[in-house]
């Protein structure tokens, strides 16, 4: 029975790091739900709209919009422990996504993403001095 209860915290030891809601969800105060609650629905009435509209601003069909804005909430408060932040999608993400879309030959990977949008943000980018 001793060595069964070592190994569960053991294990338990290990995965809270990666999915920290298992040390805060015990010692959340109720008396917080209806608060959180509200903000969340107040959250969702935004980012639903606003996570469709960036998909079709990316050139995607609008249900991807809504995957963006009811997943990543979702596994944001699984594997994260910030309570002032908002994640979804943004106005730059989607353009930055229809640029790579609109040229199937360039590279998907993020950091070639985060590359390209610095070069292709410059104001003089094609102009020699």
């Amino acid at each position: 029975m001793n060595d069964d209860a070592g190994s569960v915290s053991k294990v338990l030891s290990r995965i809270i790091p990666y999915i920290p809601i298992i040390s805060w969800l015990p010692k959340y105060d109720r008396k917080w739900l209806r608060f959180d609650l509200l903000a969340g629905l107040t959250l969702a009435a935004f980012a639903i709209p606003d996570g469709m509209a960036y998909a079709s601003l990316a050139g995607l069909p609008p249900q991807y919009g809504l995957y963006v804005s009811i997943v990543a909430p979702l596994l944001y408060f699984l594997f994260a422990t910030s309570r002032q932040a908002v994640v979804g999608a943004s106005s730059s993400e989607a353009i930055l996504l229809a640029s790579v879309l609109a040229y199937p030959g360039r590279c998907y990977c993020p950091g070639c993403l985060d590359i390209q949008a610095g070069i292709f943000s410059e104001p003089h980018f094609g102009t020699r001095p």
